[in-house]
């Protein structure tokens, strides 16, 4: 066989960019098709009043109304949660 002495190869930063382009193709594809739905479902959601109230610093007080919550220097936090048959979180 003939070896061509000015034959020219693929570069490594052209191998690293190519690469680079597929990952993030990939990445959108699926974040448009949703299959990376379930992990940012879960990030934003918490159980419970309790728990919130834990993460920002606060304790959790029972409270019937945002007003009523507010007037007492609390923090009121919207939301569906396991503890709270209310529906009022207040953090103080």
């Amino acid at each position: 066989m003939l070896k061509k002495k000015n034959a020219q190869g693929l570069s490594i930063t052209t191998i690293i960019i190519a690469v680079l382009g597929l990952l993030i193709l990939v990445v959108l594809v699926s974040l448009l098709s949703g299959r990376l739905g379930g992990f940012s479902k879960g990030v934003g959601e918490v159980g419970s009043c309790g728990k919130l109230c834990e993460v920002t610093g606060k304790s959790k007080t029972t409270s019937d109304s945002k007003t009523l919550c507010e007037d007492a220097g609390g923090d009121y936090r919207a939301g569906t949660f396991d503890d709270v048959t209310s529906g009022v979180c207040c953090c103080t």
